[in-house]
């Protein structure tokens, strides 16, 4: 099976993802974050775009949360269902995004068992799997893609949760 036909099924824009709209909303309101010290369990949710920048104050962010953890204690849930344009369509990382994303990765996945990854499209299920290769944490990372009721349960499941204050269905 090609790669085209692979990704015929999903809508993915043929403008430039970044345009100016995009980036209205300021970054550190597109962006949240809990620890679950109970369960050991740090997640955060992305909405729109990532720029390198934004990338940069979510590792810093996290990394401070981080340090207060020992390695390979948290389990962390990433939701990028609503990693999209401010016309709704589904995006992905941009060079410069995923460049950095790798650094963000391994210092991350330092401080985890396991990293699960909602996914707004196959796509960026696949744009995962490339980006996690290149960070050294591929075996340690679960990105899904499915029905939204069956991937939150897929990634509460994987976590060993019942519910989450962030990771939550879409309504």
């Amino acid at each position: 099976m090609s790669l085209l036909h692979t990704f015929f099924d999903e809508k993915l824009t043929p403008t430039a993802a970044y345009q100016q709209k995009d980036f209205l909303v300021q970054f550190p309101e597109r962006f949240k974050y809990r620890i679950d010290p109970g369960n050991s369990v740090l997640a955060f949710q992305v909405n729109g775009l990532l720029t390198g920048e934004s990338v940069d104050y979510i590792s810093k962010t996290l990394r401070d949360v981080c340090s207060a953890y020992e390695q390979g204690e948290l389990n962390i849930i990433v939701d990028h269902r609503e990693m999209k344009t401010a016309n709704g369509e589904a995006a992905v990382y941009s060079p410069e995004v995923a460049e950095r994303a790798v650094l963000f990765q391994q210092m991350l996945m330092d401080y985890s068992k396991k990293a699960i990854v909602l996914c707004n499209s196959e796509f960026m299920v696949h744009q995962m799997h490339h980006v996690t290769k290149i960070s050294g944490i591929y075996d340690k990372t679960v990105p899904l893609f499915a029905k939204d009721r069956a991937m939150v349960d897929q990634a509460y499941s994987i976590a060993g949760l019942n519910g989450n204050e962030i990771i939550t269905y879409t309504k």
